[in-house]
């Protein structure tokens, strides 16, 4: 069966008159013959169709899958931050709003080892509330937060992206965990080598063949594995032990 493929986030001239897919998606689906890049659906038609944006109809569906992720709202803190753009700003490092420090977000970013990014973050919160950390002042959390958005603008990236540390960010999360760490005293992130190695690897493996990467599992995976049997064995016989 043929699975139509849509996304805003295509490369320029993503889909060609054959729909043949380019850029950086086309080797993956080179491995799926039977998915063909769409262009955006402007409507569902009554017949069971879609019409494309590009005018091009599809075949009756038989499905319709949206994956539309969602919209940052915080109706209720209006003046302390904004949702313009499917980001929130004004933070200070993606937790701390400028005009209202004793507010913080924790999870905000994606495209990372989110519960251990959490983890940090919120041990980073812990230490500034507690008194064990200090902010800098609002004036100094702006002008960082006005040039990460230089930053994000300068890679070539959309300001939507404000919160991704996927692939093209100028910060990546191990970067950023690290860094948090060091503000709340702690001596480095808790993403072990292995993790960090087992994450990376694990997207590369996905991106590359998403429809076969559970079938088959390389040496260099086992390993990674096997480093993370060990290192759970020994939290639990620690947590054990007290």
């Amino acid at each position: 069966s043929k699975v139509f493929h849509a996304a805003r986030t295509w490369d320029g001239n993503a889909v060609s008159a054959s729909g043949t897919a380019s850029g950086a998606q086309a080797a993956a689906e080179q491995r799926c013959p039977n998915v063909v890049r769409s262009a955006m659906v402007q409507r569902l038609e009554s017949d069971g169709t879609a019409t494309f944006e590009d005018g091009t109809t599809s075949s009756v569906l038989d499905a319709v899958v949206y994956c539309t992720g969602y919209q940052y709202s915080y109706p209720f803190l209006e003046g302390v931050v904004s949702t313009m753009g499917n980001r929130v700003v004004p933070l200070y490092k993606h937790v701390w709003p400028i005009t209202a420090p004793g507010i913080a977000f924790i999870g905000l970013l994606w495209k990372s080892l989110r519960y251990v990014q959490f983890e940090v973050q919120a041990k980073w919160v812990a230490a500034v509330l507690s008194g064990r950390a200090c902010l800098p002042s609002p004036e100094a959390m702006a002008e960082d937060a006005r040039a990460f958005e230089r930053r994000i603008l300068n890679a070539g990236q959309p300001l939507r992206y404000l919160h991704s540390q996927g692939t093209g960010m100028p910060v990546r999360q191990w970067e950023y965990d690290d860094w948090m760490a060091r503000q709340a005293g702690l001596p480095a992130s808790p993403a072990e080598p292995w993790r960090r190695e087992l994450h990376a690897l694990m997207g590369s493996r996905i991106f590359g063949a998403p429809a076969t990467f559970r079938d088959h599992f390389p040496d260099e995976e086992l390993r990674l594995a096997a480093a993370a049997r060990k290192s759970f064995q020994s939290f639990i016989s620690a947590a054990l032990d007290t």
